[in-house]
């Protein structure tokens, strides 16, 4: 049956980060543009200064790097003229303008780590143009799939707790409530792959999630910052 149309789907040159799978070469150049982007980001500095350090820095989303099963090979160094060679390799040696979205009133997203990371962009010849808009007010462009522009959002746990809840958080499937503005089959199968080895040993599970890290490591969907550890107050 055909999918859900997708507005926002815009695999050209005024969207240099949106790849197309039946485009090989574009989708290539997609990921050295989210490659470029992630080399970019000084996580520790990042941590420390705004973060006060209580956080970890992250590469990737699900796996934090105090995991059992974390692989160095999941680093994302921060090297930023690696990023600028990339972004040459793709076309863009004079970088593009875009805008980068961040929800300005969400309590999960840090607004100062945000403009951090847009700064950090610069720094390798990138444009961003902040947006600070409500979450409630952008919230429309994600259900109707027309967000089509980097935006900063959080994934809930910070651990691996290898259940239902924690892959279902960190696959970023679309259902009728909400939309993450992407939606990427692999990640499906994944999950889906999970599932069906929920009778197998433990190990065959966080095989596939270990496969499922280095499929994101080189594909570079989401730019990880910051796992920030959950907060219990007490009165």
């Amino acid at each position: 049956e055909p999918v859900q149309a997708r507005p926002g789907f815009a695999p050209d040159d005024a969207h240099p980060w949106i790849g197309n799978p039946k485009d090989p070469a574009r989708h290539e150049r997609a990921k050295k543009v989210r490659q470029a982007m992630a080399f970019a980001i000084d996580r520790k500095t990042s941590n420390d200064a705004i973060l006060g350090g209580l956080g970890r820095v992250a590469y990737i989303p699900g796996i934090p790097l105090d995991a059992a099963d974390w692989d160095n090979k999941w680093n994302v160094p921060f090297d930023p003229d690696r990023a600028k060679a990339l972004l040459k390799e793709a076309g863009y040696p004079n970088g593009f303008d875009f805008n980068f979205w961040i929800p300005s009133d969400f309590p999960n997203v840090d607004i100062e780590l945000s403009q951090a990371v847009a700064a950090m962009w610069e720094n390798i010849g990138l444009r961003p143009k902040i947006v600070l808009l409500a979450y409630t007010a952008g919230r429309p462009n994600l259900l109707e799939k027309k967000q089509n522009e980097p935006w900063m959002w959080f994934m809930a746990g910070d651990a691996v707790q290898y259940n239902n809840a924690h892959l279902t958080s960190a696959r970023y499937i679309n259902h009728a409530g909400w939309n993450g503005a992407v939606e990427i089959p692999e990640l499906g199968d994944f999950y889906n792959r999970w599932l069906n080895a929920q009778k197998e040993p433990h190990a065959k599970q966080v095989a596939i999630f270990k496969e499922r890290s280095d499929w994101l490591r080189e594909w570079m969907p989401f730019v990880a910052v910051a796992d920030v550890p959950s907060l219990f107050v007490v009165n």
